[in-house]
């Protein structure tokens, strides 16, 4: 990959507007409603610990933390939303993320996802002052080099709102605020038809050749068994899954006409709630070799919803009477006693079938996380002991991982850990 120029001068954005509906990552309606300072908790029963994150005042889109102490986070909602910000102390401090650069690319670059390379590095998608738009960065010696730049040659320019790669090459990157995708194979053939694009094909309107009309806009990616899979959504339309296809090949030109668009992506399987279809997003994706677990809201009925599947996803999740539905508003106190609205923002996939799901209340803009030990089969609520060990209720809680010992949850304002073996 090429070293990145920060001096190289912006190119204009050309292309023409795409009419889809929501974005990708919908901004935070409300401030931090956390007002401690970060303090541990002295209770012994309580085995979580709660500082204070960059993202006071902007909720977090990007999360990445390598052990319970090292994370990377991105903040990128709102006008406080630029940077790649790192803790190497479990969010007792934290600073910006520096660079080969001479520190210049993060302090404008608005962060909205953070993935491994596999080899210590990081992928950074998201915008800032110059054209790129996802970026390999290596920590420990700050380099940076291009990965995909925005190019209105390529069908249109956008910002990315999450980037994928598997271990063969295939690389996607799909726009934050529009149906746009486009997709790089590790293929000789491949690089050398779009090579005017350094390698880059436009997937635009790839549904209309997988038996699926709605323009439907992915909201979020994940590797998955080494397969890239998605959610999507659109206004007024029934929130979906995107799933590796069974009968060909992933990112394909299927119709052979040459005319620079790849018609063979994902199949598409609508999500129900209670055997309905419903207006909604999916807004989050994870996934192992347990199974795959989807983040959604039903904005009709103003509830969260998750859906859960085991291990043989590869062949029951075509089936949506295949996967578990759970309905959030029976497990969060506050959905459960005073009626509020559940919106899922998050969900993370761990060991031995562990699954957290994290959101917010639509009337107070409180946070909230859940966490199921079997799969999705039961649940039971986190939220008590975050609040005790942050010292005061947190605002919405947004993103959630897990490393092979710990659980992690970030925030507005919040950054939780806790190790497995403690819960």
């Amino acid at each position: 990959m090429r070293r990145i120029q920060i001096a190289t001068t912006a190119v204009i954005a050309l292309g023409f507007a795409l009419a889809c509906g929501s974005s990708d990552k919908e901004v935070d309606s409300g401030t931090d409603s956390g007002t401690d300072s970060g303090t541990d908790t002295t209770d012994p029963s309580n085995p979580w610990s709660a500082e204070t994150s960059p993202c006071s005042g902007s909720k977090m889109e990007a999360l990445y933390c390598s052990d319970a102490l090292t994370c990377h986070v991105g903040c990128g909602s709102n006008a406080d939303g630029a940077g790649l910000f790192v803790t190497g102390d479990g969010g007792q401090s934290w600073s910006m993320a520096e660079d080969s650069a001479g520190g210049a690319f993060f302090d404008s670059f608005r962060v909205l996802d953070i993935t491994p390379d596999g080899s210590g590095g990081l992928y950074v998608a998201g915008t800032g002052t110059t054209d790129h738009r996802v970026v390999g960065y290596d920590p420990a010696t700050g380099d940076l080099s291009e990965v995909y730049t925005n190019d209105p040659n390529v069908d249109y320019s956008m910002t990315v709102g999450t980037y994928a790669r598997t271990s063969d090459g295939t690389e996607v990157a799909e726009s934050l605020t529009g149906a746009g995708v486009v997709v790089r194979k590790d293929d000789s053939d491949f690089r050398d038809t779009y090579a005017d694009y350094d390698g880059w094909a436009s997937a635009y309107g790839w549904w209309h050749t997988a038996g699926f009309s709605n323009h439907n806009q992915i909201l979020d990616l994940a590797v998955v068994d080494d397969q890239i899979l998605g959610v999507g959504a659109q206004i007024n339309y029934t929130p979906v899954v995107y799933l590796p296809p069974r009968s060909w090949d992933f990112a394909t030109d299927n119709d052979g006409d040459e005319d620079g668009y790849l018609e063979s992506m994902w199949e598409v399987v609508e999500l129900v709630d209670s055997f309905s279809t419903y207006d909604g997003e999916c807004w989050h994706v994870d996934g192992n070799s347990d199974g795959i677990a989807l983040a959604c809201v039903n904005e009709d009925a103003d509830v969260g919803r998750v859906y859960t599947i085991g291990a043989d996803w590869q062949t029951a999740a075509y089936d949506t009477e295949n996967w578990t539905e759970t309905r959030v508003e029976e497990i969060v106190a506050f959905a459960r006693v005073d009626g509020h609205s559940t919106y899922n923002e998050g969900v993370c996939r761990g060991p031995d079938n562990d699954i957290t799901v994290v959101g917010r209340d639509s009337q107070t803009d409180n946070g909230y996380a859940i966490r199921s030990t079997d799969g999705g089969a039961s649940w039971a609520e986190l939220t008590a002991d975050i609040a005790d060990a942050y010292g005061d209720d947190f605002g919405p809680a947004t993103r959630c991982m897990y490393t092979d010992t710990h659980l992690l949850i970030g925030g507005s304002g919040l950054y939780a850990h806790v190790a497995l073996a403690d819960l």
